[in-house]
């Protein structure tokens, strides 16, 4: 896999896993913005509301956007997530993605839910 293709997969375990994996990939000083319930975050604070099962069981992402930024890479597409219960989330997304001593750690995401007009 290239370095886009496996920041991409970390995207991807974003929607699917829970908990434990967030806790791998995210720093003190990250920044998130969620659609409500969840709100805005820093650092670890939404990972205690998270299950550990992911949000999601599969994602499919298109108009997939990569720019590599001063060693970072900034992550931009829609995304559409299926629930275990069925349903779908549809929404537009960034991630920045930066190497640490320890691998690749999430510092900001953003997610804007996507509604049919």
């Amino acid at each position: 896999m290239s370095l886009p293709d496996d920041i991409w997969e970390l995207e991807r375990r974003c929607w699917i896993e829970g908990r434990s994996f967030y806790e791998e990939i995210i720093t003190v000083d990250s920044v998130y913005a969620f659609p409500p319930p969840m709100g805005i975050f820093k650092g670890s604070g939404f990972v205690s509301q998270m299950n550990e099962d992911g949000p999601c069981v599969s994602v499919e992402f298109s108009n997939q956007h990569a720019h590599e930024l001063n060693g970072s890479w900034v992550l931009v597409y829609e995304g559409l997530g299926a629930s275990s219960d069925g349903s779908h989330r549809r929404s537009n997304c960034s991630s920045v993605w930066k190497r640490t001593s320890d691998g690749w750690k999430l510092v900001a995401h953003h997610q804007t839910p996507i509604t049919d007009a």
